[in-house]
């Protein structure tokens, strides 16, 4: 993949190089027909491929240089299905006219519309994106080049597998980059529909933020961070997932640290936000975060992700909120003051979970009050009734639990037995369950 983007890069820079070069050239009295032979043939020597434009070349002077060129196609080598590699209906540049005096070329912000790419792995494996370029002489490395931008609407991408029949297409592509300069902020919109065919996938995507480099480039910001996708599916499990993300995310170098304010993200009907710090990141990595989990629907995340879970009564499992603050190393994870409620019941206390990858799990939780009858699986004579589908959960890590907690609940009834102040201790080790339990009189209701 870095390959492919690299090859597109280096063709779109030729191409934009070379148009600017010709279009300069284009007010010495050349034509245009010998302006579409020249640059032919300097694409054929960059990149191997046959180049035409089929369209007319426009000339501006005043205030800039400007070129305008229609009906450009790069073509494919022989073995590929699509004739055309790459096509664009239309690129419109201009080039200010003083540095030219100083064989700088500093062009305005370009233009392109109905740019196409067909990118495609034939049934032999070879891929059309592999070009014939010599880049140890690829023109000119310190040539002085800059442009304030780049708009392209109305394109698309093509990517079409043999050897899979993997097909997708990135349709409607909006791409805007507003450059100033380099350390100066630098505002990216984005937006595509997709359509896949294997798997069959149809998503439509919207991204836009502000980036900036730090000084020196010891970092970076990305600010105003917004991204929202919607897909379609029949392999998800209501046919449809969106998902959103927000929020502002800074890079230090120099200090080693990562931070990211005021995310927000929503999946599925989930919405989660906070802030999260990363320090060490160069070393030994430290999270810090705060996180909280709004209202959802514990029944309804399950039916939407295709989870098959026990019937419950209809006043359970409808209403799940978290607040969580977690300090993390690579051996350890702390949650401290949290708090949940689960449909009526308030639970805050400490938890931590030692060597992640063979877990040690201590907690000390305080339950304001439970109805552990309401909690029960409905009879397993009415289960046995329904059809079940839907993804197996996996107990398997369970066997290998071991955990150290406490529990004080302040109200308790369990198989219509009341009980107050309850003080439990659990403890397991590899999956063996030891509950010891401290209880006032019990009494029956």
């Amino acid at each position: 993949m870095k390959k492919l983007f690299k090859y597109l890069f280096i063709a779109m820079s030729v191409l934009i190089l070379l148009l600017v070069m010709i279009g300069v050239a284009a007010y010495f009295l050349i034509d245009d027909a010998m302006i579409k032979d020249k640059i032919s043939k300097a694409v054929k020597e960059q990149t191997g491929r046959d180049f035409l434009i089929k369209g007319e070349i426009k000339k501006s002077f005043y205030p800039v240089l400007g070129v305008n060129v229609e009906g450009i196609e790069i073509l494919n080598p022989d073995g590929f299905k699509n004739r055309v590699f790459l096509s664009l209906k239309k690129i419109d540049m201009g080039v200010k006219i003083m540095p030219l005096f100083d064989g700088k070329v500093y062009a305005n912000r370009i233009y392109i519309d109905g740019l196409v790419v067909n990118l495609e792995k034939n049934h032999k494996g070879d891929i059309n994106w592999a070009f014939d370029v010599d880049e140890s002489s690829g023109g000119n490395q310190n040539a002085d080049f800059k442009f304030e931008g780049i708009e392209v609407s109305d394109s698309r991408i093509t990517y079409l597998n043999m050897e899979n029949n993997q097909d997708i297409t990135v349709d409607n592509i909006f791409l805007q980059i507003g450059i100033e300069s380099f350390i100066k902020p630098i505002n990216i919109e984005f937006s595509a529909d997709v359509d896949s065919k294997n798997p069959q996938q149809k998503s439509n995507l919207n991204l836009k933020f502000t980036a900036q480099v730090l000084p020196g480039f010891l970092g970076g910001k990305i600010s105003d961070f917004d991204v929202n996708i919607k897909s379609q599916s029949p392999e998800f499990p209501t046919g449809k997932m969106d998902f959103s993300l927000s929020g502002d995310i800074e890079l230090n170098n120099l200090k080693q640290t990562m931070s990211v304010k005021d995310f927000a993200m929503n999946l599925m009907g989930v919405s989660m936000g906070g802030d999260i710090f990363v320090s060490d990141f160069g070393g030994e990595p430290k999270l810090n975060a705060k996180i909280k989990v709004y209202d959802f629907s514990p029944k309804g995340v399950a039916t939407d992700f295709g989870i098959a879970l026990p019937e419950f009564k209809d006043e359970v499992f409808n209403r799940i909120k978290l607040d969580l603050n977690i300090f993390a190393t690579k051996d350890f994870i702390k949650l401290n003051k949290m708090s949940i409620e689960l449909d009526e019941i308030k639970i805050n206390g400490d938890a931590e979970i030692k060597n992640p990858t063979d877990p040690y799990v201590y907690f000390a939780l305080n339950v304001d009050q439970i109805n552990l009858d309401n909690y029960m699986p409905i009879t397993e004579e009415k289960q046995n009734e329904k059809s079940v589908t839907g993804i197996d959960l996996n107990f398997a890590l369970l066997r290998k639990l071991n955990l150290n907690g406490v529990l004080d609940i302040g109200y308790v009834l369990f198989n219509k037995i009341e009980t107050k102040d309850l003080k439990v201790e659990v403890k397991a080790d590899n999956g063996v369950i030891d509950i010891l339990q401290n209880k006032t009189s019990p009494k029956i209701k």
